[in-house]
């Protein structure tokens, strides 16, 4: 039942299945044999918490961990928490966005990491545990979070077979220097995309780049700022992983790749340089189906106007507001704007 009510995703659902819980808890300590809860029961009414969306889910989650703790020591064997335990509430807090919400993961994880360092078997922090807390750190707009995620990128890689990193976990870390302040992310992101095909091309396919590994690089180009100098070499990089991508047999090209690698244009380049540029690009994602409105927004804000109105063929002439819907099918086919 408890298992019924987590899957159902109906609000109100955590709240029924931690009640069953509880209430067999209640039934066990009155002397009802056969209905204790164990691990499983306890693991997936955290899960419920961690799909409710709900502000408090976080502290629930927490709080049954907490209980799966205290129970644990008064004797009750089965009911000790193990890596699912603590890796579903490491993700409550990942997907709380909550101010200081990847603080809190990165203490879970800190707490794991020391019961395994004291022989505590079962509980163990695995790729999942590492991935999400550098993905929540990613996510968390903090300053420091790129140095906190590559802190614990070490810590995970001294746990060696125990957790190793994957692709989704070097794409949380480029991510995380993508919205850094670190001056030359776009070099380290690039060298990061490197460092993987070399691994992948070793054999542990597991970390072969994907097309959000290219994302992330070029949002880090994107968002490369200061001198002029700095944001060419973002171009050149940005320029280099966009002709990778292209390059590959089993990767195409999304929006994507397209919003920031135009948005890197226009910081590096300017005159006829940035017209050739621009129209080259976007023709190649016209001839890719992925032109979205969004990527449109984003050019008619930043191109001047001949420029902007050459690209779609006139049809913003005179300043008139258009959408996708407003130019050639084909050039939107592969995304959902339509």
């Amino acid at each position: 039942v408890i298992n019924a009510w987590a899957k159902s995703r109906e609000k109100g659902a955590a709240h029924r299945a931690e009640g069953i819980l509880n209430h067999m808890l209640k039934l066990y300590e009155s002397g009802r044999e056969g209905c204790c809860p164990d691990a499983t029961s306890f693991n997936t009414v955290i899960d419920a918490w961690s799909k409710s969306r709900e502000k408090d889910a976080p502290k629930r989650a927490e709080e049954l961990l907490s209980k799966m703790e205290e129970l644990h020591q008064q004797g009750y064997a089965d009911v000790r928490p193990d890596t699912i335990s603590y890796n579903a509430v490491i993700n409550t807090w990942a997907k709380s966005r909550e101010e200081g919400a990847a603080h809190k993961a990165e203490a879970i994880l800190n707490h794991m990491q020391k019961l395994y360092e004291d022989g505590r078997e079962g509980c163990s922090p695995n790729t999942t545990s590492f991935t999400t807390v550098i993905d929540t750190w990613s996510k968390s707009r903090d300053k420091n979070a790129y140095d906190r995620a590559t802190r614990i990128f070490q810590q995970m890689k001294e746990m060696d077979k125990a957790a190793e990193p994957n692709t989704f976990t070097y794409n949380s870390l480029v991510n995380a220097l993508a919205v850094s302040s670190v001056p030359d992310k776009a070099t380290k992101a690039f060298d990061m995309l490197l460092e993987m095909e070399m691994m992948a091309k070793e054999g542990n396919r597991n970390v072969a780049p994907n097309a959000f590994t290219y994302g992330a690089v070029m949002k880090a180009c994107a968002r490369t700022s200061g001198n002029q100098p700095a944001k060419r070499i973002a171009l050149r990089v940005a320029l280099g992983a966009f002709d990778k991508l292209r390059g590959s047999s089993h990767l195409s090209a999304s929006p994507l790749l397209y919003d920031p690698l135009f948005t890197t244009i226009a910081n590096a380049s300017k005159g006829q340089e940035y017209a050739k540029l621009v129209t080259q690009v976007f023709k190649l994602c016209c001839g890719d189906g992925v032109l979205n409105d969004f990527i449109l927004r984003n050019l008619r804000r930043r191109a001047p106007r001949d420029v902007f109105e050459r690209l779609v063929g006139g049809h913003a002439a005179g300043g008139r507001e258009i959408s996708v819907a407003d130019l050639a099918t084909e050039w939107s086919r592969n995304t959902k704007s339509r």
